[in-house]
């Protein structure tokens, strides 16, 4: 008898570490701010009420409208002033928008791509577009576009230009300290076809979209966060699984979702609204779960919970 209560209170109190236990970590990724430094600066306020102990947070491309030392400096002032809400670490991922200097100017020259892209180097305190770091003891890689809009590699206003250099750093990082059943988050504003419900519709938004797949078909582990679609939450579509086992996250806008019209296959505007993702990391298990941060509400079944 006295066994039996023993393993009952032992099974009691499991139950309840497991219940009580914090997550090893916790980001947010914001995306398509698009120089509007009010829905931001909610959106920080609104995590900082979730979470004072936000491990970090990233921005996932398109943070500026205009590649444009303005547009930068509206943003950057905008973080400044309100530093005492942000996470210790912040990312600051390249888009497409970052590659733009005047709607309807026209493709860039090498010139102006160049010029564009220093700006968001500064901006992000990079050497390149492409980076990695180490969250306690989590590996976040970072990939970026290395030219948009531009006559002389890729015309596209959207499409991501990787390099065979890009592609060959990606492999090296992610066999890092590779640990199998432990999960690699990696970032790209753009998403890979057939994944998110927008990349269903609105494809090759990626150069090397088949290289990176097959690459990422290999590390089950990959939680891809992309962004550019501005996909509401409150509509299916922004969380896939592929048969490998690698999954993406579409993390809508925090100035302007949109939806995708399945029926017609376009994108239209949503209600007014300002979301994103949360991110907790537990040893078994990630969960992410989206926020609607006009209404400081999570969004009513937009939560995904990966085991491991």
């Amino acid at each position: 008898m006295k066994k039996l209560l023993f393993m009952f209170l032992v099974l009691c109190f499991s139950v309840l570490a497991l219940s009580t236990a914090n997550p090893e970590i916790t980001f947010a990724v914001l995306s398509d701010i698009h120089s509007k430094p009010d829905p931001l600066k909610n959106a920080l306020i609104d995590l900082k009420s979730i979470n004072p102990e936000l491990t970090a947070l990233v921005l996932n491309g398109d943070t500026v409208d205009l590649g444009q030392p303005e547009d930068y400096a509206k943003i950057s002032l905008c973080l400044e002033e309100n530093s005492a809400l942000l996470p210790k670490i912040v990312i600051k991922n390249m888009g497409n928008h970052e590659f733009y200097q005047e709607y309807g100017r026209g493709p860039n020259s090498r010139k102006s791509n160049d010029i564009l892209i220093a700006r968001y180097l500064d901006f992000s305190s990079r050497v390149l577009v492409y980076d990695d770091n180490w969250i306690n003891g989590y590996h976040f890689i970072h990939m970026g576009s290395e030219s948009t809009y531009n006559k002389y590699v890729d015309s596209s206003t959207v499409r991501a230009t990787i390099s065979d250099e890009q592609i060959l750093w990606l492999e090296e990082k992610l066999a890092e300290d590779y640990t199998p059943g432990k999960p690699i988050f990696v970032f790209l504003h753009q998403p890979l076809d057939n994944t998110v419900v927008f990349s269903h519709y609105y494809r090759y938004n990626i150069n090397k979209d088949q290289v990176i797949r097959s690459i990422f078909e290999k590390y089950p582990e990959i939680i891809f966060f992309s962004s550019h679609s501005h996909h509401c939450f409150e509509l299916p579509g922004n969380f896939y699984t592929d048969p490998s086992g690698f999954k993406c996250v579409d993390t809508s806008s925090v100035s302007r979702p949109t939806y995708i019209d399945t029926k017609e296959g376009v994108e239209k505007e949503w209600v007014p609204s300002s979301e994103g993702v949360y991110v907790e990391v537990f040893k078994d298990k990630v969960v992410i779960k989206a926020r609607e941060f006009k209404k400081s509400e999570w969004i009513k079944d937009a939560q995904f919970i990966i085991n491991y």
